[in-house]
């Protein structure tokens, strides 16, 4: 939305207040045809799928469908997204005029709101769980990481079969 306003700014155009879709009015994220044996194999899958499941459980390139396949499918995919996923769920802990990328995952249904959610122990589990995927999981590596421009990580496009 700050990027659309900027635009509008920059045309020297008035911003219409009825542009873009308020945050609190996008539909809560739904979890859809996710294997029923990822939602009871390795707990941290079980995690991802629950709450990035219904955005990257389908077989597509955008968004990424790392959450698409079997067990050992979606392990590899995690751990070659692992970067990306950390990156996105590191924006929550940022000032929104601060985010180089939008958080993810979006905030849940109720009772979490924008301001309740990046504190709440649902996205910290989530963290956690996303963290043991990197590599190298030292805070000094995760700063690092989090220093690299969003788009010189690695690449998280799981192919589309």
């Amino acid at each position: 939305m700050q990027l659309t306003a900027a635009l509008f700014a920059s045309l020297g155009e008035p911003y219409p207040a009825d542009c873009c879709v308020p945050k609190h009015a996008m539909p809560a994220p739904r979890l859809e045809s996710m294997p029923a044996s990822l939602t009871r194999s390795a707990p941290a899958i079980a995690l991802f799928a629950d709450n990035c499941g219904a955005c990257h459980g389908h077989r597509t390139q955008v968004p990424p469908g790392f959450l698409h396949g079997d067990e050992r499918t979606v392990a590899a995919n995690l751990n070659a997204c692992a970067e990306r996923i950390n990156y996105r769920l590191h924006m929550w802990t940022q000032p929104d005029e601060e985010r180089v990328k939008s958080p993810m995952p979006p905030v849940p249904p109720a009772p979490h709101d924008e301001r309740s959610w990046p504190a709440s122990g649902a996205l910290a589990e989530l963290r956690a769980a996303a963290r043991r995927l990197l590599t190298h999981s030292s805070e000094q590596s995760l700063l690092r990481l989090l220093g690299k421009h969003y788009d010189t990580l690695a690449a998280c496009a799981p192919p589309v079969q």
